[in-house]
């Protein structure tokens, strides 16, 4: 018996580890990140639209951990520390859309001149949630509050659905999706982002959802796709 109740145990804390929704508002006017390949961590990245030596950047990075707050900045810490050409501090706490936050600042060198670092920690239900904003040392006043105003606007919920507090709007993305699923039953080819029926959904997130910003919008095509694969999945006969 107690071997089944630790099975029944394990089996739900799997399917409750499974990643959130979250977020964050990029700068309006920054363009998403090409390569953002540097970790496996790293989520997404955005970097300001311009043409110069080294461009601004804001990149999310995710990870698993058990870890508390204190613990992971502790690390942290440590890994900077470690190194003799970067230095680490501590900058307090920021307040987010889900919550408070810590700010950090990293300061190292380059070829091309000193680079600083602003990092936004936050661990929420065994998720550790980093959002990094970098330029050159010599250009944070002119970046500084774009890369607060991007930490500040981090959410995270149990799903795209929860993200959305407007009854009507949440609604009708859920007439949206029921008619794409309807839709998608109808074709034989699999689905994928470019498909005409995921371009339809994407003008319609972009047109009803413009204050969510490109990333969150990005995050519920991606969401829904997966959703409506696995609801054609269930109905394709054996």
């Amino acid at each position: 018996m107690k071997k089944l109740i630790f099975c029944f145990a394990t089996i739900t804390s799997l399917l409750l580890a499974e990643e959130p929704f979250y977020y964050f508002k990029a700068p309006h006017d920054w363009k998403i990140a090409k390569d953002v390949s540097l970790s496996p961590k790293v989520k997404v990245g955005y970097t300001e639209n311009e043409k110069k030596s080294f461009i601004a950047s804001i990149n999310l990075a995710t990870e698993k951990t058990e870890a508390s707050i204190d613990e992971y900045l502790e690390r942290v810490s440590k890994i900077h520390g470690s190194n003799p050409a970067t230095s680490w501090k501590s900058l307090g706490s920021i307040q987010t859309k889900s919550g408070k936050a810590y700010l950090t600042q990293i300061d190292n060198k380059s070829p091309i001149g000193d680079i600083r670092i602003l990092q936004s920690i936050m661990i929420d239900h065994g998720y550790a949630y980093i959002l990094t904003g970098v330029c050159l040392k010599k250009d944070i006043g002119i970046h500084h509050q774009t890369f607060i105003d991007a930490f500040s606007s981090f959410f995270v919920h149990a799903d795209y659905l929860e993200s959305i507090h407007e009854k009507p709007k949440q609604a009708s993305l859920q007439k949206q999706i029921l008619q794409i699923k309807t839709s998608a039953l109808q074709v034989s080819d699999k689905l994928n982002l470019d498909s005409s029926l995921m371009q339809s959904f994407n003008s319609f997130l972009r047109k009803e959802f413009s204050e969510k910003g490109s990333y969150w919008q990005t995050q519920v095509a991606h969401q829904v796709l997966k959703e409506i694969q696995k609801h054609i999945d269930e109905k394709e006969p054996v």
